[in-house]
């Protein structure tokens, strides 16, 4: 399913950002946690309400999935941006150019 593939594509984006907190000896803020638990209050909430949302039936997971993929591309965005390294910069165009494949892959099954 298309959750299923982006769901693996996601590890792997985690991977690569856990990849440069090593790199650079920056404390990672999910190291530790459950998946859909996190420390910021504010992403805490958006993630329950999404869930929520998301649970209703198949066309409002699809509508987050949307949500999600556009909210990543303008973070992606914004910090590739002000990024000061080179490398970071590159982790951030591929994880939006994955980002922008996973939004084409929702639109599809939106219809």
């Amino acid at each position: 399913s298309v959750f299923t593939r982006i769901a693996n594509s996601e590890q792997r984006h985690m991977d690569a950002l856990g990849r440069l907190i090593s790199r650079y000896r920056l404390t990672d803020p999910a190291k530790g946690n459950a998946a859909g638990v996190f420390e910021n209050a504010q992403l805490q909430g958006m993630y329950d309400a999404l869930i929520a949302k998301g649970t209703a039936s198949p066309a409002a997971a699809i509508q987050v999935g949307l949500d999600i993929e556009r909210l990543d591309i303008a973070d992606l965005q914004a910090r590739a941006t002000t990024a000061k390294h080179t490398d970071v910069r590159w982790v951030f165009q591929q994880l939006e150019r994955g980002s922008n494949n996973h939004l084409r892959a929702f639109t599809m099954q939106a219809g």
